[in-house]
């Protein structure tokens, strides 16, 4: 074998492993992927480059955490790296968050009907436009993830 066959191999090994790589750089690649094309279709965003974290609120789900969760993004001290999605909201619900940019009103359901495990209202983090974790919210976990989004 040539100097240059040699080469030529090992060039084409590196770009095969690269690409098995990059598809596959995230834990949450499909979520990922999901999730992206979820907020260009419905709100024409984008997952930021920088750390953002998503409230999911979904129509199902426990009516509790629902309610402790829509207060906390209705208050001041809700954090601007933060966003709320509330699918599917009631007109009162609706009138609440009309002026507030940080809350996405999901009003067809369509994220109820997505894999990225929102039959319970969830926290799902990102950064550099990639998530890096989803966590159930519950009411045992609730105080403790107050973090993530209040000031």
């Amino acid at each position: 074998m040539t100097c240059l066959n040699f080469i030529k191999r090992v060039f084409l090994i590196l770009i095969c492993l690269f690409s098995i790589l990059s598809c596959e750089n995230s834990k949450y690649y499909k979520e990922t992927e999901y999730f992206k094309n979820y907020l260009k279709q419905e709100f024409n965003k984008e997952i930021p480059e920088s750390k953002e974290h998503y409230f999911i609120i979904p129509n199902s789900g426990c009516r509790g955490c629902r309610n402790i969760l829509l207060k906390f993004m209705l208050s001041k001290d809700f954090k601007e790296n933060c966003t709320g999605i509330i699918s599917q909201p009631t007109d009162e619900i609706l009138a609440l968050i009309k002026d507030r940019k940080n809350i996405l009103s999901d009003k067809n359901g369509v994220i109820d009907n997505l894999d990225l495990q929102t039959a319970v209202t969830v926290l799902i983090n990102t950064d550099k436009k990639q998530i890096i974790n989803i966590i159930p919210l519950t009411g045992d976990n609730l105080d403790s993830l107050k973090e993530y989004f209040i000031k």
